[in-house]
Formats: structure tokens, sequence, C-alpha cells
């Protein structure tokens, strides 16, 4: 056999990333929740149910989102440059064609998600690619070859004969010798007839004595505005024959005319690039959960609004179809999508909901742990003054924080670093206050000058109105300023 030949018969149908994704989210997720059930519910009971049980109901969702799992049975050939002039007319017709059709398309190549984007944040992948303007089916130079093996699973094909470039009109050579005319579904302007359209094909005129009619659809604005596309495309659907066109000979023979036995080679293997790509990608993922917590909040917050962007571009994707399918008369499919979009919309509404309860919660229980922390902190530092005296009467009183720290491998105590608190409270700075000693009150004894007063003050870090303010003096007793300033005249309680 043929080196060509050979190559020929291993090649693979379009590749499907939006499938491949979400059944390798789904496999992990899985064994994933299975771990989590391990640890979580010995250690909290039933309780610990809601860890695993959140897990899966997130993974479902994306897989809701990302849409049909039924095979792509109908296949939209187009020029690339029409995808965004076109969306709203491939939209219409996937609605007409309804829940038992897929309608899909090769993706340009310049519209494809990187392989190391598609290892390190596969969800966004699928969601970006599902329901997408720019269709989500992949091949690389073997793309003649994949098409052809694709064909063999595939009912009909539209062919938008509006914009022929050479790579369409090579589609359409080949689709008719694959699909035959009776699968091929020609989308026209609303004054083309099918003269003009087989004399814009070469390969269509040469068939002219041939007694098959095209199969046209005319899609301008007034089919779709007067429902008349819908009425046109069903009726099509009717003289549409059975089952799939399997292997054909003729269209086997087409490609081995037009893809050579390096470009079906190169096309069956990952390149070097590809197993790089995928290998840093997932090297990183590892590495983020060895990241410090402050970088993993770095990273996750950014992240966290772009997935929250793209989660909601697709449930709104997700809401047209609903409503196209429930306007053609698919009232079934539509309850069911709108079900299942509530569903996936569940999860995503409940860790909204309880962020919303639990910020709240978090913040204010972090406030009281710092204002613990102060209030410990102040009494430390009163009666590290008070030590601070005794040891140096000369000096009396520190006025100063440094004065009261020190590190003790640095030598012995002394007036300048008496080391009666840690070096982290002697900076000023610690469990969300800054700490100050001033208003001191000095009086000259025996030729030198005294420190008989001090004010210790602790404001929180995040300026007034984020926490008390604390404040004590040689007195002993802690005051409090409500706003979070060191002007304190309450009483602790």
């Amino acid at each position: 056999m043929p080196p060509q030949s050979d190559a020929f018969s291993r090649t693979r149908p379009l590749a499907d990333p939006v499938r491949i994704i979400t059944t390798l989210m789904m496999v992990s997720t899985v064994l994933l929740a299975l771990v989590y059930s391990l640890i979580f519910v010995p250690k909290y009971g039933l309780f610990g149910l809601l860890v695993p049980v959140s897990v899966l109901s997130g993974a479902l969702s994306c897989a809701i989102l990302v849409g049909a799992w039924g095979r792509p049975n109908v296949i939209y050939l187009r020029a690339f440059r029409t995808d965004r002039s076109t969306a709203k007319l491939r939209a219409e017709l996937a609605a007409i064609l309804g829940p038992g059709f897929r309608l899909s398309g090769i993706r340009p190549p310049r519209e494809r998600s990187s392989t190391f984007m598609r290892f390190w944040l596969p969800g966004l992948v699928a969601l970006r690619y599902a329901g997408s303007r720019f269709m989500e089916l992949e091949a690389g130079d073997d793309w003649m070859a994949r098409l052809w093996k694709t064909y063999q699973t595939t009912r009909f094909v539209f062919i938008d004969a509006r914009d022929i470039t050479p790579y369409v009109h090579q589609e359409i050579e080949m689709t008719l010798e694959t699909m035959g005319p009776q699968r091929s579904v020609f989308l026209v302007g609303s004054g083309a007839t099918e003269q003009e359209i087989r004399s814009k094909i070469p390969v269509l005129s040469r068939s002219q004595g041939d007694p098959a009619v095209l199969n046209l659809l005319r899609t301008g604005e007034e089919q779709l505005d007067s429902r008349q596309l819908e009425h046109d495309l069903k009726e099509i659907l009717k003289t549409l024959p059975a089952g799939y066109p399997g292997e054909s000979d003729r269209g086997r023979q087409f490609v081995l005319e037009h893809v050579s036995a390096e470009q079906l080679q190169r096309g069956s293997r990952p390149s070097p690039a590809v197993v790089v790509s995928a290998t840093i990608a997932l090297a990183l993922s590892v590495a983020l959960g060895l990241l410090p917590r402050s970088l993993q909040l770095a990273y996750l917050l950014p992240m966290g609004i772009v997935g929250a962007i793209t989660v909601i571009a697709a449930m709104i994707r997700t809401m047209a179809r609903i409503r196209r399918s429930a306007r053609y008369g698919y009232y079934g499919a539509a309850v069911k999508a709108s079900l299942l979009l509530v569903l996936a919309a569940l999860p995503f509404g409940c860790s909204v909901l309880s962020a919303a309860v639990a910020i709240p919660k978090l913040r204010a229980a972090r406030h009281a742990a710092d204002e613990a922390a102060a209030i410990a902190s102040m009494r430390t530092l009163y009666a590290s003054e008070l030590m601070y005296s005794n040891s140096y009467p000369d000096k009396g009183y520190a006025c100063d924080l440094p004065a009261l720290g020190g590190d003790p491998r640095g030598g012995p105590p002394s007036p300048n670093a008496a080391q009666f608190v840690s070096p982290e409270l002697a900076s000023g700075k610690r469990s969300g206050y800054y700490y100050a000693i001033g208003g001191c009150t000095r009086e000259m004894s025996e030729g030198h000058e005294t420190v008989t007063g001090f004010h210790i003050y602790a404001v929180p870090v995040d300026g007034k109105g984020s926490g008390r303010g604390f404040c004590v003096d040689q007195s002993g007793e802690i005051l409090v300023d409500r706003n979070g300033g060191s002007d304190c005249v309450e009483p602790l309680r």
C-alpha cells in the first residue's frame, strides 16, 4: 500500500475541542470529587459532602453551557472572512434544524486557542468555543482528509455560495464527490438562480446535463423576517436521504489527489511545540498550588473576573438559543434547555450569594481579630514602658518604639534597644494596625532630661472608618476612638 494511502486510512475526523475538553474536565472532576469525599466526609460527616457536590455541580454546569453532545451531523462550509456577517444566519439555521441536528464548522486557524491555554484554562476555552460565531471544529494541513472522514457521519452540508474562495471551491468539489447533490444545500442571495450558481462554480457547470436539481436556500433578510427561510429549509429536509453517506470512493480519490502524504503524516502526530506547550501549562498549574497565598490570590482574582465574564457570555448565548428554539416550535427543547440553564446558573448564583454573605462576615471577623490583637499589643506596650522606666530610671519612659524593641542576637539590652517587645511590634505595624509613641512629657532632674509621661496610640492600617483606634498613657487606662483615629475619649469596654 502506498505511504499516502496508508496514512489516509488512519485519518481521524475533524477535532472537536469542546467535546474533548469537557470530557476530560468531567473525568478529572469526578476523580477530584472522590478524593475530596475521602478527605472531608470522614472529618465533617454529611457536611463534608458539600465540597465534592459543589465541585461536581460546577463541572456539570460547564458541560451544560458548552451545549450539544451529539454528532456534528450538519457541516457549514464558508469563507472564514464572512464569519462575523453570517453569525446571525447560522444561529437561525441551527434553531430551525432543532435539537435533532448539530450545526458545526471548521474554525479559522487565527481564532484557535493555543495548546498552552487548553491545558492552562480548559474550562474557559470550552466556554469560548461553544456557540461561537467562529464554529468549533479544527484541522491542520490535512483538513480536507479530515473533513472527508467527518462527512461519513454527516447528514448534509450547508455551502455558503455567496463568497467562494479557492478553499471553498475545493470544499464544494469534494463535498459533491462525497455527499452528492441531494445532501448539499447551497446558501444563496435572494435573487440568485441555479444557472448563476452553476456558472460561478466550474464543477457545477460541467454537470449541466445532470438532471439533479441543486438545493438552493435563499438567505436574504426578507426570508428571515417572513419565516420563508424556515419553510424552505424544512421542505429541503423532507427530501434528505436517510442515514449517512458513508465512505465514497470518488471522494476518497479526490482527497488523495489534493492531499500529500507529508500533510497526512504531519496532521496525524503532535508537533514538539504542542507537547512542550502542554507540559509547561500542566507544570504551571501544579506549581500554582505551591505559591504563597498572596500570589495565588493575585492570579485567581483576574482569572475569576475573566471566568465570570466568559460564563455570563455563555449563558447569554444559551438564552438566545432557547428563544430561537421556542420561536421555531421546539417548545420541549426550549423548556429542557431552560431547566438546564437554571441548573447551570445555580452553582454560580450560590457562589455569588455565599460571597455576598460571607465577605462582610469575614471582614467583620478580621476587624474583630485585629482589634483584639491591637488591645493586647497596647497592654504589652504599656507593661513594657513600666519595665523600661524601672530598668532605666534616669531615662524614664521610652518615647519611641525602637527603644522598646531590639534583637537579642544584636547584643545585650540597652536604653536604645531594651528588648521588651518583638521586632515586629517595635517596627510600628502589626495585625492591621499602626503603632506609635508620642506626646511625651519631660522634666529636668539633676542636669539631665527624664521622660515622665507618654501617649501610645494604635490606628487601623486601612484608615479611619475601618475600625476603632486605641490609646494608652502612663495611667494604664486604654481609651477608644470609634472613628479609627488617635483622639481617644471613650474608655474601653
